[in-house]
């Protein structure tokens, strides 16, 4: 019996991350378990059965979860992360069948967080058996996977690239949920919605978010819940976060009525989330 995780909203995402984190202490701890000879009766049980939030992959001798999460956010918000395929200006060209000279204009691209710097390092160095490596994909998920590691355990430590939470300032270094998420998502469970620009265009109330009612961003969303709703055997329930000061409350009502109507006899929680204060943006809302 699985569970799905909806997350509307870039808030919404921020707490999300911090509870994908925790999952993956556990299971880290759990492997830790499975793997010392000594341990103590009465401590054999799994601590979380992660078949119901996450979905087993087989990479070789090793044995990868990802999440059953469907994620979305506004186009921009991923930072150093993306969930499209990278084309080049003659790429583009071709796109929009244009045979001339083509030159190029574009913003560097964001620079990833250092510790999303020294996760990736990390892994090059280590076989990490949670988060999974990032070559994998599945049948049906042909583009890049988000650049996200997950952190080794302490018997690594001695010689990893990894360093301690001060080291790193989260507190004045985040710019977005990206850049500390520790677990590795697949590209194809994360979607930016195009009709809002994070930082850019007004997303505030809740019929702004509503507008993505039969147009693409609604089929996109969608196709992703699909999936992994053909991921369960069984499923259970889902529970949404979602922010409620802003549009994400309309792309929410979207497509949770999709989803009770296709599973009308799964539970559902709902958490509604907002920042201790919502500036006049609410693009760009951040967490404290």
């Amino acid at each position: 019996m699985e569970v799905l995780t909806f997350q509307f909203g870039h808030f919404s995402n921020f707490v999300g991350t911090h509870f994908w984190n925790i999952e993956d202490e556990v299971s880290w701890s759990e492997q830790k378990q499975e793997d010392d000879e000594d341990t103590t009766e009465g401590f054999d049980e799994p601590i979380l059965d992660f078949n119901r939030l996450h979905f087993e992959v087989e990479e070789g001798r090793h044995k990868t979860w990802q999440p059953r999460a469907i994620i979305v956010d506004k186009k921009g918000a991923l930072g150093a992360a993306t969930t499209t395929e990278r084309m080049s200006a003659e790429e583009v060209a071709h796109s929009v069948l244009w045979d001339q000279r083509v030159e190029q204009f574009g913003e560097s691209p964001v620079e990833a967080h250092e510790f999303q710097k020294d996760l990736e390092q990390d892994d090059d160095e280590h076989q990490i058996q949670w988060g999974g490596d990032s070559t994998h994909h599945d049948e049906d998920e042909d583009y890049e996977v988000v650049p996200m590691e997950t952190q080794p355990g302490p018997q690594e430590v001695a010689d990893t690239a990894m360093k301690t939470s001060r080291d790193y300032k989260f507190s004045g270094t985040v710019r977005t949920w990206t850049d500390f998420l520790k677990i590795k998502l697949p590209a194809k469970s994360v979607h930016e919605l195009q009709s809002c620009h994070h930082d850019v265009q007004p997303f505030n109330v809740f019929f702004d978010g509503f507008e993505v009612k039969r147009n693409d961003d609604e089929d996109s969303i969608i196709d992703i819940a699909r999936r992994q709703m053909e991921r369960c055997d069984q499923l259970d329930a889902y529970h949404s976060l979602i922010d409620s000061h802003d549009g994400m409350g309309g792309v929410a009502s979207v497509v949770l009525q999709w989803a009770q109507e296709e599973q009308p006899k799964a539970g559902h929680l709902a958490m509604g989330f907002r920042p201790p204060s919502t500036p006049s943006s609410s693009c760009s809302a951040h967490p404290p």
